[in-house]
């Protein structure tokens, strides 16, 4: 679009979810969708945000719960030793730590604005209180301007200063509300790559017989079926027998409820029987009477003489 400059586009510049692509030098060029205020976002990343916002506290526990599941996954759990089956996977913690980070800085720069204290207490319910914050009153974090925050970033000399570890160190520096909130969408945009890894695993719609769950999973890697609430595991050959056994019971049920019905049928059909020829009978024994005065007089006063003769003999 000609006339539009940069501080009236898209502040998400080539990652705008509206992003226009713009002839520059001879070449094309992603640039943020116009917008009428100056530095903003777009009503596109603004909801992208928001969503974003919401979602991380469910991030943060799917992360928090397969890095107690990887050993089970992975069929590597070790009961006998004090010494962990596997390391923690770094780059899940790395994530986690950046959306706790970030949601609790931002939830300080909404707390300030709204005159009132940012959530606190255990992890969990804290992130669950602060997105709720945030993203409610998002517009006051969009709106607030630089303030002094240590941010992770990339160093590839690993220096070993501010903590650098695994090629990123902490670096204190001005970031704005609109860059705090970009940076909540970068950190559920990692999050949701390794949980896309994470629900390859298959689902199996079959109850865990160990604690019950109503379903349990299989690594297609190892080929290791476990279930997450209980962490009991199997081999592949272990569950396919279990398997066979719970099908040959079932079926075992299954005839034993066919032929219990069967013989209640063959009960009842004898006892129709039964009925129709005594009916049959006791009409022979008044062949002048007429139909309906039989049906009406003479067959409910026998039925009532069987039933107390019935009820005598018992």
């Amino acid at each position: 679009m000609v006339g539009v400059t940069d501080s009236h586009r898209c502040f998400s510049g080539r990652d705008c979810r509206d992003a226009e692509t713009v002839e520059d030098a001879g070449r094309s060029v992603r640039r943020g969708a116009p917008i009428a205020e100056e530095r903003g976002l777009c009503e596109a990343c603004v909801r992208r945000v928001q969503y974003a916002i919401e979602d991380l506290p469910a991030d943060y526990v799917a992360l928090h719960v397969s890095l107690g599941e990887a050993s089970t996954a992975a069929g590597m759990k070790v009961n006998s030793t004090p010494t962990p089956a596997i390391p923690i996977d770094a780059h899940k913690f790395a994530v986690m730590t950046a959306i706790s980070e970030n949601l609790d800085r931002a939830a300080e720069i909404v707390s300030e604005a709204l005159n009132c204290d940012p959530p606190s207490g255990k992890t969990a319910p804290r992130l669950e209180k602060a997105a709720r914050m945030v993203a409610t009153n998002l517009p006051k974090l969009l709106a607030a301007g630089d303030v002094a925050q240590w941010i992770w970033e990339r160093c590839d000399q690993r220096c070993g200063k501010n903590g650098c570890d695994a090629g990123e160190h902490l670096r204190l520096s001005d970031r704005n509300g609109i860059e705090t909130a970009l940076a909540l969408r970068e950190v559920h945009r990692r999050a949701r790559g390794i949980i896309g890894e994470l629900e390859k695993i298959l689902r199996i719609e079959r109850m865990c017989g160990e604690c019950g769950a109503p379903r349990i999973y299989q690594d297609p890697v190892t080929n290791v079926v476990f279930c997450r609430d209980c962490s009991k595991d199997w081999t592949e050959e272990m569950l396919g027998l279990a398997g066979r056994m719970i099908k040959e019971k079932e079926r075992e049920q299954q005839d034993m409820a066919i032929n219990q019905e069967l013989e209640t049928r063959a009960l009842n059909a004898e006892w129709c029987l039964a009925e129709l020829q005594w009916k049959l009978t006791l009409a022979q024994e008044y062949p002048e009477v007429p139909a309906a005065d039989f049906v009406r007089v003479i067959l409910p006063e026998n039925t009532k003489t069987v039933d107390q003769q019935g009820k005598i003999a018992s």
